[in-house]
C-alpha cells in the first residue's frame, strides 16, 4: 500500500486521470448516466494536483467528492429537462408524424391520397374537411399502420 501511495504522490494527475478513465469505461458498459459525472469530476483534482495540493491526498479526495456531488446534482437536475428521443428509431410510423406532404388525389368524405417521404399514402383529414389536390398537409397520426391522419399545413 505504501508503494501505491508513493506512486500517487509522484504522479497525482495521472492517478486522477486513470480514475476518470476507469469510471468512464464503467459508464460506457452500464449506460446508467450516473458514472459520467464522477468521471468528469476526476479532472478537477487532476488539474489542481498538477499545480497545487500535490502532497495532500486527503484534500484531493475531498475536492473530488465535492466536485462529483455538485456535477451529479447539476447534471441530473438540469439535463433531465432535455427532450427525450423516441425509444425506437426504427418505427417508421412515429417518424411520419410531423412530416409535410402534398395531396395527390381526393375522394369523398375527407379521404385522399398524399405523397409523404417519396411514398403515396391513404389519408383522411382530421377535421373531416375535403382537402384539395396539390394542397400541403401535415401528418398528425398513423391510423391502423397504413393510413395517415392529416391537416392542412401552414
Amino acid at each position: 500500500m505504501e508503494r501505491f501511495y508513493h506512486l500517487w504522490l509522484a504522479h497525482p494527475s495521472a492517478a486522477w486521470i486513470a480514475i476518470g478513465v476507469a469510471l468512464l469505461a464503467l459508464e460506457t458498459v452500464t449506460g446508467s448516466g450516473w458514472l459520467l459525472w464522477p468521471a468528469a469530476a476526476a479532472l478537477v483534482p487532476a488539474a489542481v494536483s498538477a499545480l497545487w495540493l500535490r502532497d495532500n491526498v486527503g484534500a484531493q479526495w475531498a475536492l473530488y467528492a465535492v466536485t462529483a456531488i455538485a456535477l451529479t446534482w447539476i447534471g441530473r437536475r438540469y439535463l433531465r429537462q432535455w427532450p427525450q428521443t423516441p425509444t425506437d428509431i426504427n418505427d417508421a410510423r412515429q417518424a411520419m408524424i410531423g412530416q409535410v406532404g402534398q395531396v395527390t388525389s381526393v375522394a369523398p368524405h375527407g379521404q385522399c391520397r398524399v405523397m409523404v417521404g417519396g411514398k403515396e399514402w391513404a389519408a383522411e383529414a382530421a377535421d373531416g374537411s375535403q382537402p384539395e389536390t396539390g394542397a400541403r398537409v401535415e401528418v398528425l397520426a398513423v391510423i391502423g399502420g397504413a393510413k395517415l391522419q392529416v391537416r392542412q399545413a401552414f
